[in-house]
């Protein structure tokens, strides 16, 4: 299969794209053919070499998918093929990441994808919809009418929470962003006016694109509680100076 992977760690040069033997099946595991991927700050540092477990050899990078799936363990008795699906956190704890055709998945890290949206939408929002909705309803407890100040809102958690506190009703202000997305935030009514003082910071580069109100509107349901409460572990691990970025 393709894949995107490492044999060592290293700046963006280390990563090669070619072909390595598709994953092996096992019992407890569901093989899944992916779809869309997104790419998040923690893969960048696993692949620079902040890790905490040995990875494999090749590694592939990448924590989050959607896609469908294609074969099941003998024991994975509540999935089928066909079946779409979406994840993340894989790529950490020694599992191989998901920037290859084809994964093999540990059901325990598996959701069932809503029918009305997207693989890519599902990929997009997937680790920065999990860090968002524990920050926003696991922590803060935001209610409708509620003012919410984000500093930066066009990061991938950042413009997730501003999109996320608008769905409910909440009041949102930004501080510091690249001044030439503001106008991305207001176009696509997920942020609102005022938007407060905006500095003009480094442009990382173009690319800005809004998932789905149906997207949005999933990650404040409660039907998204379970896989963010799931995710929680994860989160505490990557949480930077060890901070326990989730309550007790």
């Amino acid at each position: 299969m393709k894949a995107a992977f490492i044999r060592k760690t290293g700046g963006p040069e280390c990563i090669e794209v070619g072909e390595i033997p598709s994953p092996l099946l096992d019992p407890e595991s569901v093989l899944v053919r992916v779809h869309a991927v997104s790419v998040n700050p923690i893969d960048t540092y696993i692949r620079n070499g902040a890790n905490y477990w040995p990875l494999p050899d090749p590694y592939v990078i990448g924590c989050d998918f959607a896609g469908e799936i294609v074969e099941t363990g003998k024991h994975c008795k509540d999935w089928q093929v066909g079946q779409r699906v979406w994840g993340s956190n894989q790529g950490l704890m020694g599992r191989q990441g998901t920037f290859s055709q084809l994964a093999a998945i540990d059901p325990q890290w598996l959701y069932r994808s809503p029918d009305s949206i997207s693989d890519t939408d599902l990929a997009a929002v997937a680790l920065v919809g999990i860090t968002a909705h524990l920050g926003l309803f696991d922590r803060a407890r935001l209610q409708s009418g509620e003012t919410i100040f984000v500093r930066g809102g066009t990061g991938g958690v950042g413009a997730m929470v501003l999109q996320m506190a608008k769905a409910i009703g909440a009041h949102l202000g930004t501080g510091r962003c690249v001044a030439r997305y503001t106008h991305c935030l207001h176009a696509t009514g997920k942020s609102s006016a005022p938007m407060g003082d905006v500095f003009p910071l480094h442009d990382p580069g173009d690319g800005f694109q809004s998932c789905s109100d149906e997207a949005i509107a999933w990650c404040v349901d409660s039907e998204f509680v379970e896989p963010a409460r799931h995710q929680a572990p994860i989160q505490q691990l990557m949480a930077l100076g060890g901070q326990d970025i989730n309550p007790a």
